[in-house]
């Protein structure tokens, strides 16, 4: 019986380290620099440069690389752990790519798919919280970014004035663009509550969460929002239980929003 669980505690923690969640801080970080950006310059150095590494001492030691091949080759002699957290390539704008380089990406990603690399995207505007998978990534298309982006603040300009017909017709839209929508739904499952339409508020906000389920501090806010929609539909109990997730994630639910849970009879 204690060999039984000792053999279930030691399973359990390899399986723990092996499907850790890969971090950027622990990976390898590339700046993907184009080369018409660095012709603009002056410089003379352009490829995916190493921005972060364990082993590098100064900034004019950051290795660059013109092919996604020697990319690969530096990063296998890197240390285990850097191995285990993978590359993170940060973008600039697609249209400063050639196709060449456009093309470059992709074989960068079919040698991390066939190495079984963890690889991660990310346009420069949207860092720190804008990393996509490789599979979900395409620098073509990026752009699409930068327009759900503008279609979106359209839309929560009307919804700041009471327009929340228009804003959800804009949020639609903007949603089947954006590479990440979870911030789109959020935000159109707040215009259907203010609208009174509690049922689609809470499939937004509920999708929202599903949608980006590592962001600890948007998944509070979806919990802290849900629960108004709960609490407007009357769902007391299910209110009740979405305000204390949210705190229990370190959000600051409005006293008043407690303090109505608690006339209905809710408290700790």
């Amino acid at each position: 019986m204690r060999k039984t669980i000792f053999l279930l505690i030691f399973f359990f923690c390899i399986g723990s380290i092996l499907y850790a969640e890969p971090k950027r801080e622990n990976g390898l970080s590339v700046h993907f620099a184009p080369k018409s950006a660095s012709e603009a310059l002056g410089a003379n150095k352009s490829g995916f440069m190493v921005s972060q590494s364990h082993d590098l001492k100064l900034p004019s030691e950051r290795p660059v690389f013109d092919t996604p091949e020697k990319l690969i080759e530096y990063f296998l002699n890197q240390p285990q752990e850097i191995q285990e957290n993978g590359i993170w390539v940060v973008t600039t704008n697609p249209k400063a790519y050639s196709a060449d380089e456009m093309k470059s990406t992709e074989v960068l990603k079919d040698l991390c798919r066939q190495k079984k690399i963890p690889l991660f995207f990310c346009r420069g505007m949207d860092l720190p919280n804008g990393w996509l998978g490789a599979d979900k990534f395409n620098l073509a298309e990026s752009d699409n970014i930068i327009e759900a982006r503008e279609i979106e603040s359209k839309a929560n300009t009307y919804a700041d004035k009471g327009d929340f017909d228009k804003a959800i017709e804009l949020y639609n839209e903007a949603s089947k663009i954006t590479p990440n929508p979870a911030y789109v739904i959020h935000d159109r499952g707040m215009a259907y509550l203010h609208k009174g339409e509690f049922d689609k508020a809470i499939s937004d906000l509920s999708k929202a969460m599903e949608m980006s389920p590592n962001e600890k501090d948007f998944i509070a806010q979806c919990y802290n929002d849900r629960g108004n929609a709960y609490y407007d539909s009357e769902q007391y109990e299910k209110s009740w239980q979405d305000v204390q997730k949210a705190i229990e994630l370190g959000y600051k639910v409005h006293p008043g929003f407690i303090a109505a849970l608690k006339s209905k009879g809710y408290s700790k």
